[in-house]
């Protein structure tokens, strides 16, 4: 019996030792990799096992654009209040991509049938799925502004806020206003429930931004290592989401369904990247305050002690008083020996 005991532990844990070993030798890339399939594998069982078009929620989608617009509120909030206390520019990229998103989701979740009752005048049937591709090329279009903007300390953080947000709102609404025009314009994206070919051309469109981002990626210069990292992720999330709605077919499907729920994602990884300072940051100041004050210490150099005598050493002769002595004649004072 104590043979046993003693015998059994080693050999159930040599499994778990090998498998935490190979885990250690995969960098965050690897584990990033294997995240992104482990994802695709679920979304494509879920998408295998729900039948088409069987189970319709109205408000599945508004309720996914209304958690997302408030997630960009938050993100907007966090790095309006970073640029304003820090003085510094390095979150408007993510203030400008996140106020622009915002209106364009809030947009969308609108004009989704069934949201709001009766029919606008300039609002179309097909203005919800044109609306959607603004959001879903949009994302990475920000991400990759992300890793290629440069940042700066800021004079004036209230103004630079201020404009970043006027221009993120005015490109929002012509992004919009854009697309409610072409919904009058062009094809329809989707005809009795089922997406058309051009709608197919549309979900190809992210692709095209990440490729582009990971060719200019290498050459561009890298913002701060956690908003970086955000980005990628957002980036490699993106990816997956649009390989999802490639297999979509119609409204109300698994894959519709799965792929919704991946949007939420990337706006994830932009709180991620807004909601902490990172620690390498504070260390690599820390080091070049210190640094610098060593070359302060080091360059002046070090006075000594005053001293009466040093004093009457330094001081040139002929510069004292003449003293009177105790015969009442005036004397010099001699020298300092």
């Amino acid at each position: 019996m104590h043979i046993a005991g003693m015998s059994v532990p080693p050999v159930l844990a040599a499994p778990g030792d090998r498998v935490m070993a190979r885990l250690r030798r995969i960098d965050s890339r690897g584990l990033l990799v294997l995240l992104s399939m482990t994802v695709l594998l679920l979304v494509s069982v879920l998408g295998a096992l729900l039948p088409d078009r069987t189970l319709p929620l109205t408000w599945y989608v508004p309720a996914l654009d209304m958690a997302m617009v408030v997630t960009l509120a938050v993100v907007l909030m966090l790095s309006s209040t970073d640029a304003i206390i820090r003085r510094h520019g390095r979150l408007l990229p993510i203030a400008f991509g996140s106020a622009a998103l915002g209106l364009v989701w809030l947009a969308h979740m609108l004009t989704f049938p069934g949201v709001i009752p009766g029919r606008f005048p300039l609002v179309s049937s097909q203005t919800a799925p044109y609306l959607f591709h603004l959001g879903h090329i949009g994302m990475p279009c920000v991400l990759t502004w992300l890793l290629l903007q440069r940042t700066s300390p800021l004079a004036y953080p209230r103004r630079s806020l201020g404009r970043t947000i006027a221009a993120a709102s005015a490109i929002a609404g012509l992004g919009i206003a854009a697309m409610t025009a072409l919904a009058f314009i062009l094809p329809p994206l989707i005809v009795d429930g089922r997406f058309t070919d051009l709608n197919m051309v549309f979900q190809a469109a992210p692709f095209l931004v990440i490729a582009v981002a990971a060719a200019a990626y290498r050459r561009g210069r890298r913002p701060d290592r956690r908003i970086a990292s955000s980005a990628v992720m957002g980036l490699v999330l993106v990816a997956v989401e649009a390989m999802v709605f490639l297999f979509v077919r119609s409204r109300y499907d698994g894959f519709w369904y799965a792929g919704h729920a991946l949007l939420f994602l990337p706006c994830a990884a932009l709180f991620a990247g807004t909601a902490g300072r990172p620690r390498s940051n504070c260390e690599s100041w820390r080091s070049s305050r210190s640094r610098n004050n060593g070359c302060r210490s080091s360059s002046t150099p070090r006075q000594a002690p005053w001293s009466p005598r040093i004093r009457a050493a330094s001081s040139p002769a002929g510069t004292e008083k003449p003293r009177r002595s105790s015969d009442g004649h005036m004397t010099r004072p001699s020298a300092v020996r």
